[in-house]
């Protein structure tokens, strides 16, 4: 039968500090507090080995200085908080899908440069346009408005915020003739993994309150219809630029309406002051 051995060596020390650290519940915080209790017995150890123990002997102490491993350990739980190390792993993730999605807009845009111009405030088309309608001399002003109408469809948050409603009158051949224009801003604010809704804005059509219809830009030209350009297009949102072919003078006011696979929407715009909405 063999006896129970009674000296210590250099693998209790490395066991104790194993036993202490294993009740820490975050990992990579576990590592640390075993490698400091690993130093910390050493250095003691050393301590009493200096002052005249023998190696075997001031191992032990330094053990025994230290207390129960288990105790020890349970006690640092109680004080430890994981959450700290799982949030700083969680930004650490962060900062990599961060580094990623700014990687990836970039080349989507053409480079960073085109990147930092697309996330620039975005001011409406007319507001930096304005002056190339006022020179219009031949053009009267019938309603300068500022509708509140939205709706959301498919990821995209479409508004109207201006209206511009026109009549221009013009000489042919000794005749005098009188067109009314109607020209309006659709915004479309989206996420930047989506591009301009171009499709949505060609299947527009609308109606007035005369009960006129107005096709969508495919049958430009033939008849009363629907026609937008996109004027501005940046990562959050995009405008078009949308005007009326052949609306009705009367009309106090015109309804967008899209309606394709199921998914639709109605946007109801004053062509005049105090159009009904």
């Amino acid at each position: 039968m063999k006896e129970k051995r009674n000296e210590t060596n250099i693998t209790d020390i490395y066991h104790w500090s194993h036993e202490a650290s294993r009740y820490i519940r975050f990992k990579p915080d576990r590592e640390q507090v075993y490698q400091e209790l690993l130093a910390h017995l050493f250095d003691k150890a050393n301590d009493f080995e200096n002052d005249g123990m023998k190696r075997e002997e001031a191992m032990k102490s330094a053990i025994e200085a230290m207390g129960d491993a288990t105790e020890l350990g349970l006690m640092m739980r109680k004080i430890h908080r994981p959450y700290l190390g799982y949030l700083w792993r969680f930004t650490q993730l962060l900062l990599v899908f961060s580094i990623l999605l700014i990687f990836f807009v970039s080349k989507q845009v053409g480079g960073i440069g085109n990147m930092i111009e697309e996330l620039k405030p975005q001011k409406d088309y007319w507001e930096e346009n304005r002056d190339q309608y006022n020179n219009y001399n031949e053009y009267t002003l019938i309603a300068d408005l500022t509708p509140t109408c939205e709706a959301t469809i498919e990821g995209y948050q479409l508004s109207v915020p201006n209206v511009l409603h026109w009549k221009v009158e013009y000489e042919v051949e000794d005749k005098l003739y009188g067109d009314d224009v109607f020209k309006f801003i659709l915004k479309a604010k989206h996420s930047p993994f989506l591009d301009a809704p171009r499709g949505i804005i060609e299947r527009l059509t609308a109606i007035d309150n005369l009960g006129n219809f107005y096709t969508d830009v495919r049958r430009y030209g033939r008849e009363p219809s629907i026609v937008g350009n996109l004027t501005v297009e940046r990562l959050f949102s995009s405008q078009f630029e949308v005007w009326v072919n052949n609306l009705a003078p009367e009309a106090e006011w015109i309804e967008l309406q899209y309606d394709f696979l199921g998914r639709s929407f109605r946007l109801r715009i004053p062509t005049v002051e105090g159009g009904d909405l």
